[in-house]
């Protein structure tokens, strides 16, 4: 195995408490790692340790590893989860003494050795600082991953986490992931981008973070809520696909929608705030008090003279009610709100019924942008969002959710057929031949019915316009090649969904954002050179 010396990343996922997505976050960033061709670790720390189940990893395979931590071969604690992606220690360590034992092999014991065979190691830390394994670990780590979701009580506990981590190691660097974020539907009286100062509201200034300590604290990441993340639906599901799309449509909506103020409307005001303003109305809900856009603005652009003079403050008043009373913004968030309690539909029992609501606030969507649409944006999101409803109708003949149904691998345990979801991770890193040309197929075959189905719906409903058509001398044609692409996306991203996992679906805006913060940490994090020497 190559030696990669000097060039090895090592980071903690953590989190203030429990429920935040923490062990799912630390999965899908070893296999965006894998993906880009990284050797990665995948090293459970948690003495809970259910890293393997996300992956997929036959209890078999776990009860055939030591119980204990005295063995001084790193090959007795290492399972290859997937291409490039290795999991280290996935055996429940709940004994006495196990987490220290624990931390000797991965930090001395195996240190030198994981630093030579590995790019990439990130160590699934146990949640909540209160957790004796953490007093074990942290002093090993220079940088962690700290993962929060939009609510006050997350933050507060990372602060806490935080606080009583530089407690013991006071050289950490914590790097915000921001799981579950959704800009446009945050408390307004909730900061969801201000951890350590939603934490130090609820605290007497004693426990605070300080300032300087506050400059060792950076955002890394704002993953969007995507049930494909969630672990208790672990079958593929259109439907929740679907609204998730709808969801994009919307933000896509708002942000096309809310314009950046004219210098007409803010005589004299730079236009680098000018932006700002629009992006607080976009992303501070539906309607936003004066304090809650100004905050907004001071936490983008920094103090300044100008968010606080009279002038400016009447000024901003005028424009955000004008933006706040826009009929199509109301609508807008009329929509999102039906989409959010289709989301809280326990799906598995309702989905007759939430796809009637899908549909409904599809149309929703589609008469808002009807006739309205001057820009080819807005043209191109409403044939999409067409296209989506287009095959949601299909999704109710058997035949199509049979075919479908063909996609997913299965395997036997204990007699049961069962869904192989380790083999379909391992294909989301490097090809499977089979699973590829089932796939193909599926296409090929749903393609013409999805074409003829979408033409008879664009002619009933009168949205013509909307067909994606592509530009000859002879006069527009039919854009085929595109609906066959995205046929290809929606039915490829179909048979992943429910893995818990979204690094390689085609169409995730989650996977995408993973991808990109999984870029920051690589570019944050310093590599670190094997010691010169290890004490065992």
């Amino acid at each position: 195995m190559a030696d990669t010396k000097g060039t090895t990343k090592v980071f903690g996922i953590g989190s203030g408490k429990g429920g935040v997505g923490k062990s799912t976050m630390s999965v899908n960033l070893g296999l965006s790692a894998a993906r880009k061709g990284l050797k990665t670790a995948l090293i459970d720390m948690d003495p809970l340790s259910n890293l393997a189940v996300v992956l997929d990893i036959s209890q078999s395979t776990i009860d055939a590893m030591p119980d204990d931590l005295q063995s001084r071969s790193l090959r007795s604690y290492r399972i290859n989860a997937a291409p490039r992606l290795d999991l280290l220690f996935p055996r429940v360590k709940t004994k006495k003494g196990q987490a220290k034992a624990l931390r000797q092999r991965v930090f001395e014991t195996f240190y030198t050795q994981l630093l030579k065979e590995y790019d990439c190691l990130i160590l699934d830390l146990p949640a909540g600082i209160q957790n004796e394994e953490n007093l074990f670990i942290l002093p090993f780590l220079h940088n962690l991953v700290l993962v929060v979701n939009p609510e006050p009580t997350s933050h507060v506990s990372a602060g806490g986490y935080i606080r009583a981590a530089l407690e013991i190691n006071s050289a950490i660097h914590f790097f915000i992931w921001h799981n579950r974020f959704d800009p446009s539907s945050t408390d307004p009286s909730f900061n969801a981008r201000d951890v350590a100062g939603n934490y130090n509201r609820f605290v007497p200034p004693e426990l605070q973070v300080t300032q300087e300590e506050q400059k060792q604290i950076q955002p890394v990441a704002w993953i969007p809520p995507d049930r494909v993340l969630n672990l208790l639906f672990s079958e593929p599901n259109y439907e929740e696909q679907v609204l998730a799309k709808l969801e994009e449509v919307v933000v896509l909506l708002l942000e096309i929608w809310t314009k950046e103020p004219k210098v007409v409307d803010f005589p004299g005001l730079p236009l680098l705030y000018r932006r700002g303003i629009r992006y607080a109305l976009m992303y501070t809900g539906e309607k936003p008090s004066a304090e809650i856009v100004q905050d907004y603005l001071t936490q983008l652009l920094g103090s300044s003279s100008l968010l606080v003079s009279d002038t400016f403050l009447q000024l901003l008043d005028r424009y955000r009610q004008k933006m706040v009373n826009d009929p199509r913004r109301k609508r807008l968030f009329k929509i999102r709100t039906l989409l959010l309690r289709l989301k809280d539909e326990p799906s598995t029992q309702n989905r007759t019924r939430i796809r009637r609501g899908i549909q409904e606030a599809s149309y929703e969507l589609l008469g808002l942008m009807t006739g309205q649409m001057d820009s080819e944006m807005e043209t191109n999101t409403g044939g999409l969002l067409l296209y989506y409803v287009t095959v949601l109708k299909l999704l109710s003949h058997p035949a199509v959710v049979g075919l479908l149904g063909k996609l997913i691998p299965t395997k036997d345990v204990y007699g049961q057929k069962s869904r192989n979801r380790n083999r379909q991770i391992r294909s989301l890193i490097e090809n499977d031949s089979a699973i590829a040309r089932a796939l193909q197929e599926a296409v090929t075959r749903l393609e013409p019915i999805v074409e003829k189905q979408l033409l008879t719906t664009a002619k009933r409903e009168a949205l013509g316009p909307l067909l994606f058509v592509q530009k000859e001398e002879s006069g527009p044609r039919f854009y085929r090649e595109a609906y066959e692409k995205l046929t290809f996306r929606v039915v490829h991203d179909f048979m992943y969904s429910g893995l818990g996992v979204s690094s390689g679906l085609l169409g995730s805006s989650s996977g995408r954002e993973i991808d990109r913060g999984l870029e920051e940490l690589l570019k944050l994090v310093p590599s670190v050179e094997p010691p010169a020497k290890i004490d065992s």
